[in-house]
C-alpha cells in the first residue's frame, strides 16, 4: 500500500501521542487541529476523513464513535509498526 503524505503525518501524530501517554481514541477534529497547527498548508476535514477511511481499510487505524458520537481514531499494532518504519525512514 502506498501511503500519502497526509496518512504518514496521521500515523506519526497518533504514534507520538501514544508515546506521550495518550491512550484513548483521538477525536478526528482534534487530530485535524493538531495537523493544521503543525503545517503551513491547511488540511481539509474531507481529505483527512478520506485518508482515515483508507488507513482503516488497510488495518492501520481503528475508528470509533466516542460518547458524543464523534468519530475518533487510534492506531492498530500494524499502524504502530508502520509509524515506526516511517520514523526510521525520516532518520536515515
Amino acid at each position: 500500500m502506498r501511503i500519502s503524505e497526509l496518512q504518514r503525518k496521521v500515523l506519526l501524530v497518533l504514534s507520538e501521542l501514544e508515546a506521550r501517554g495518550h491512550d484513548t481514541a483521538l477525536p478526528v477534529m482534534q487530530l485535524l487541529s493538531l495537523l493544521n497547527a503543525a503545517v503551513n498548508k491547511d488540511v481539509y476535514a474531507t481529505n483527512l476523513r478520506t485518508s482515515l477511511h483508507t488507513l482503516h481499510r488497510h488495518g492501520l487505524v481503528l475508528k470509533y464513535r466516542n460518547a458524543s458520537l464523534n468519530l475518533a481514531v487510534t492506531l492498530t499494532d500494524a499502524g504502530r509498526r508502520k509509524a515506526d518504519a516511517i520514523r526510521y525512514e525520516l532518520l536515515v
